[in-house]
């Protein structure tokens, strides 16, 4: 068994709580089998004497080949992951996208954290108090030896919190931590009328989309995605359309009252999958427009999107959301949500 195929097959042990590493797992797979068939494909016929034409229909090949938890159907190697340097107790699996750590670094896994640009925590048996204590002062150290490269840090509540007090004095200051995020799942039909208005986004609304998307991720996050860069940002969002991953209801905005021609249409509901793996598709990015809210949109709007997405992305829709939220939580509940377990994110 592979490397990436026990991490995954760890992270199956709870894939409603693991679905955002296990689909980084996935990706970074594909990654490597992507580079691996590129480097094959240059043996064979040469960079040199392959024109620009060649080398783009290969790689064009090899990435189809490579779609995201399937078997290689290229007969080509998947790359061997690389095991980087840490702390003595972690396994650290350096891959293209980013790192796999596990520990205990010998035996069956017990603790799995994906680092990349989040910091993921996949702990889905319960822990000792002796495990506990060493996976914790395990991966604080390998932590501090990776250094504060992440936006965020997510992981059961329960691992997270003592994890975060250990680690807090040595990273830099949280902006906020979130430490009580019901995880909620459903795997059954949402109870709730449908919107028929509601469909997956296409790539023509990108100029609609993406205002709502800036809009959302404003709110929940306190600052612009566009400090990263407009056009990494708007490629983000097309990317999520183009895998089908985006959902939206359209309708026209307030008509001014100065008498003018009423603009084009505008979002007035979205709502995203941010990660799929293991039979299960994360929501989030959940947005109703301002001048909308309150009118009785979000549950039948919420009922659409998630029909759509077990009907084409997996049959298992889950999310986290604050505790705080009751309006939220009240809604997700008479969707049939259940709650699963509880997570906490520490926002850097």
């Amino acid at each position: 068994m592979t490397e990436y195929a026990q991490a995954l097959e760890f992270c199956a042990l709870d894939p409603v709580a693991a679905v955002a590493a296990a689909a980084r797992i996935e990706a970074a797979m594909a990654a490597d089998r992507i580079e691996a068939g590129r480097k094959e494909a240059a043996h064979r016929i040469g960079e040199k004497a392959a024109t620009p034409r060649v080398q783009a229909e290969v790689a064009a090949a090899v990435a189809g080949a490579a779609r995201l938890g399937e078997a290689d159907s290229t007969g080509t190697d998947i790359k061997a992951p690389r095991h980087g340097s840490g702390v003595a107790d972690i396994r650290a699996i350096t891959t293209t996208l980013g790192d796999i750590w596990q520990w205990p670094s010998e035996g069956p896994i017990k603790v799995l954290a994906w680092a990349g640009g989040n910091l993921l925590f996949v702990v889905p048996q319960p822990l000792s108090d002796s495990d506990k204590e060493m996976a914790l002062k395990a991966f604080v150290a390998q932590s501090k030896y990776w250094g504060a490269r992440c936006s965020s840090i997510v992981g059961p509540t329960e691992f997270l919190t003592p994890f975060w007090q250990q680690l807090a004095k040595h990273w830099p200051y949280a902006r906020e931590v979130r430490d009580n995020q019901p995880l909620l799942s459903l795997s059954e039909q949402p109870k709730s009328n449908i919107d028929p208005e509601v469909n997956a986004s296409r790539i023509s609304e990108l100029d609609l989309i993406l205002p709502a998307n800036i809009a959302m991720f404003t709110e929940e996050m306190g600052y612009s995605p566009l400090r990263f860069g407009a056009h990494t940002y708007r490629q983000h969002v097309a990317n999520l359309i183009n895998a089908g991953h985006s959902f939206r209801r359209l309708g026209p905005p307030p008509i001014p009252t100065s008498g003018a021609a009423p603009p084009p249409q505008q979002v007035i509901f979205k709502a995203d999958v941010g990660q799929a793996a293991l039979g299960v598709a994360q929501l989030q990015g959940v947005w109703i427009h301002p001048d909308r809210r309150g009118q009785g949109l979000a549950k039948p709007a919420l009922a659409a999107a998630i029909r759509q997405i077990q009907q084409t992305i997996a049959p298992t829709v889950a999310l986290y959301v604050n505790h705080s939220n009751r309006r939220a939580r009240h809604i997700y509940a008479d969707l049939g949500f259940a709650q699963v377990g509880t997570f906490a994110t520490v926002l850097l």
